[in-house]
This record gives structure tokens, sequence and C-alpha cells, in this order.
């Protein structure tokens, strides 16, 4: 029998929900009826690396117009990794909401690469989600040159003249993309769109 067998063949537990003092040692799992583990997320799943100062967040303030598809002379929400910074970002979130009318009709989605030799500027604040923690490295820039991208997730799609549809679109990015030191990640539309878009993106910086 293997070592993780042999635990689980030996492991114990009470049937329902049961309260511990903090600090309480050798305590017991928790079990259903049918002897599954009970597992719950304490405060969030989130609430760990919030808690710890390394979750941030980025929302532009006002409706912004954005370029079309993949043109590297770019017009929207780019968030960019100095090569410099030290830090892995985990893009966890990504939404975006039509504020107005656009004037065309296609898919949102996200595009990734690499920075180059612009610098992508803070136009847009990155506030820290345990409130007045340390600043973010990376930098969320409404306008610049950036590095030839591909497209990397499809999230939404948009509608011209009075045909805006439903509440904000929220992905899921779960971690599936990493920028490492000196990549971007940036909001993709089918084609340029007046100002009409609010973009929003939660990450975790930890340490390369």
């Amino acid at each position: 029998m293997s070592v993780l067998s042999n635990l689980v063949a030996r492991m114990t537990g009470d049937v329902g929900a049961k309260q511990y003092a903090d600090g309480a040692t050798n305590v017991e799992v928790q079990l259903t009826r049918q002897g599954a583990i009970m597992v719950a997320d304490a405060a969030g799943k989130y609430a760990s690396s919030a808690l710890a100062g390394r979750l941030f967040y980025a929302c532009n303030q006002t409706a912004i117009a954005t370029t079309a598809a993949l043109t590297t002379t770019y017009t929207g929400f780019a968030m960019g990794n100095p090569s410099t910074s030290g830090k892995n970002a985990i893009i966890l979130e990504a939404g975006f909401s039509q504020a107005s009318s656009a004037d065309t009709n296609g898919l949102v989605g996200l595009m990734v690469g690499e920075i180059g030799t612009t610098t992508i500027a803070a136009d847009v604040t990155a506030y820290n989600c345990k409130m007045g923690g340390a600043s973010a490295v990376c930098k969320i820039d409404n306008g610049t040159t950036i590095g030839t991208p591909v497209l990397a997730r499809v999230i939404g799609s948009y509608k011209e003249d009075s045909q805006i549809v439903g509440p904000p679109r929220i992905y899921d990015v779960g971690g599936s993309i990493i920028l490492v030191p000196g990549w971007f990640v940036a909001f993709y539309t089918t084609l340029a769109t007046e100002a009409c878009f609010q973009f929003h993106m939660i990450w975790e910086e930890v340490p390369v």
C-alpha cells in the first residue's frame, strides 16, 4: 500500500460542521454523511493573497476608445510588467462593460506580447487590494506602442447603436495567463471603437 493510500485509509474525522478555538491542534477533518471530506474557502478565494498584500486591481475611471484587433499603435487598456520588476504577474480576472453605444459590432478578448523597447506609462492607477498596501510593479497604459500581440482569449462581444446588452462581462482568467517581466496583456476589440468601454483587471504579483 502506498504512503498516500495508507494515510487515506487511516484518516478519521467528525461528521458535520464543528467549531474550534484559535490555536487548537490535532483537530479532526470534517466529513459529510457519505464520508467525503468537507472543504470550503475560509474568506474568499483571493483573501490570502489580498491579506499578504500581493493582490492588485485597476479600472479605467471613464470610458475609453480602442484600436482595431492586433494594432501595435495601441489605444485601450494595456497592462505591462516592466523588464526590471523582479515579479511575475498572475492574471486572475478581467472584465469590461459597454458604457454607451459602440459604432461597430465585434468581439472583446485578451492579447499578450513582449513590451519591447516601449515604456508602459501609468495612465491608470493600480491599487493594492489591501487598502494602503504597497504599490504594484505593473503599469496600465491607455495609449502606447506595444510589441506584436497574439490573441490569447475571447471573453465577450459588443454591439453598435442601441443594442447594448447585459451586465458587465467578467472573465475568470484564474491564473492561466502569467506575465513574466517584459511582457504585457491588453484588451482586444475586433474593430476600432469610440469611447464606450470601461475595463478592469485583477492580478497577483509574486517574486520571479
